[in-house]
């Protein structure tokens, strides 16, 4: 327990890396001094671009969706990532959680002007415009409470998959707790 402690100082603190590849809407691989990264993005979850077993596990409660149609969700959240980093080849970004057998989570920030300035999280910018779910359940109420506004704003103005894929929306909406403050 001792040497967990001292380990956790050194995961908070910002790095810089050269983002080397999207994986997914909410994954990225990126390379530091220190080798590669593959970080899962602080706070937001994406729908899946591929099957896998995350996938699997939200789909089976979609039973009024087909694969193909939330695989073309994945498709559209990766996408929007790619048009967002597009021009960026170095990012900052914070590791701020590494679980067991996981990748680890990393808060990422985007350089000034690449978004508005009321967003300067990756994270923020994916739920603001309707390509990402908040996951809150680590973050702080400040946070928590900031992503939760931009769902609602992107799900009432038909943003990104508000817009073209409610039904998977709703869908994964009403499969997390966190989240009831956006069903209808």
């Amino acid at each position: 327990m001792r040497y967990l402690l001292f380990l956790l100082p050194l995961f908070l603190f910002a790095k810089e890396g050269e983002l080397l590849r999207v994986i997914d809407g909410d994954t990225l691989l990126l390379k530091d001094k220190e080798g590669f990264t593959i970080c899962q993005t602080s706070f937001i979850d994406t729908p899946e671009s591929i099957e896998n077993e995350k996938f699997e596990r939200d789909f089976q409660k979609c039973s009024n969706i087909t694969k193909e149609y939330a695989l073309e969700a994945g498709e559209s959240a990766k996408a929007f990532a790619l048009s967002v980093f597009k021009n960026i080849k170095k990012i900052d970004y914070e590791v701020t959680r590494v679980l067991p057998n996981q990748n680890p989570v990393c808060d990422i920030k985007l350089p000034k002007g690449v978004q508005v300035m009321l967003h300067p999280t990756y994270s923020e910018v994916m739920v603001e415009q309707g390509y990402a779910l908040p996951f809150v359940i680590y973050a702080e109420d400040e946070r928590k409470e900031k992503l939760l506004e931009l769902a609602k704003d992107a799900k009432l103005e038909k943003r990104g998959l508000w817009k073209t894929h409610i039904q998977l929306m709703e869908c994964l909406v009403s499969q997390r707790y966190s989240l009831r403050s956006l069903r209808d």
